[in-house]
């Protein structure tokens, strides 16, 4: 008996015609979903787990917040990895002149406001292709350098200022005239901030060039780490698999179900 009467398209017809949704469809659609709902459920399982060893580690790693001496201990006792929390202070800043202050590191590129030309294609009002000669001005880069502190100062012990990676420290810039059409463009970063570090302590060292998490702690650092959302994209995505299925299948004469 039909239940569910709509339009169907025939695939070998442009033109629509009535049909109606048999029960023995509706039958075979759930036959459908419950074998991709258990597809889908054995690859969620192994997704799951692959999340889960991925983030054994980060679970395992030791926790210590502005501990001096328990960091420079857990490094001499090789205690492997581990979240760490503290202030990180510039033991030796560095500073330029026409920049105020000291800071951690400083580039400076130096700058000519540069005439360039191009040609332009365009279309008139007629249809017809024209080009023309365009002139406009740019802040060209053409020398470059840059100072950067040797020590810096972390939970109360001095490394050398290459052990961490700072690229997640904001940079500030400053832009100093020099002249007709020149200027110095300063860019640099703090020299003192508070961050958390996720690295290998061992052989008395901080190994690994670990990246550091400017302004987070421990608490969000560790969650960063370990939380996942892979899980949960994936059965956003196959469960729209699964109705685009349904609803093909619904799209196709299944006159072999009769």
């Amino acid at each position: 008996m039909p239940i569910f009467p709509y339009k169907r398209r025939s695939g070998l017809s442009s033109a629509a015609h009535s049909f109606e949704v048999t029960p023995r469809e509706v039958v075979f659609s759930v036959l459908i979903v419950g074998v991709l709902y258990a597809i889908g459920f054995l690859v969620a399982g192994a997704i799951e787990k692959h999340v889960a060893e991925r983030c054994l580690k980060y679970r395992q790693a030791v926790q210590m917040k502005d501990t001096g001496v328990e960091l420079a201990y857990a490094c001499k006792t090789d205690v492997g990895d581990a979240f760490v929390e503290g202030d990180f202070r510039t033991v030796d800043p560095v500073s330029w002149d026409g920049l105020a202050g000291v800071h951690l590191c400083i580039r400076r590129d130096k700058e000519r406001y540069t005439m360039h030309t191009r040609t332009v294609h365009y279309t008139d009002s007629k249809g017809r292709t024209r080009t023309r000669t365009e002139h406009y001005w740019t802040w060209d880069v053409v020398a470059s350098d840059s100072r950067r502190a040797t020590r810096i100062s972390f939970c109360g012990n001095v490394y050398a200022v290459g052990t961490f990676d700072y690229d997640g420290i904001g940079s500030s810039r400053h832009v100093q005239g020099t002249g007709f059409h020149t200027r110095n463009v300063f860019y640099y970063k703090p020299k003192d901030f508070r961050g958390t570090v996720f690295a290998e302590l061992r052989h008395g060292k901080i190994l690994g060039h670990p990246y550091v998490y400017a302004g987070m702690n421990l608490a969000k650092t560790y969650e960063f780490f370990t939380t996942s959302h892979a899980t949960t994209i994936f059965w956003t995505l196959w469960l729209a698999f699964t109705a685009a299925c349904v609803c093909a299948f619904y799209a196709h004469e299944n006159g072999w179900l009769e």
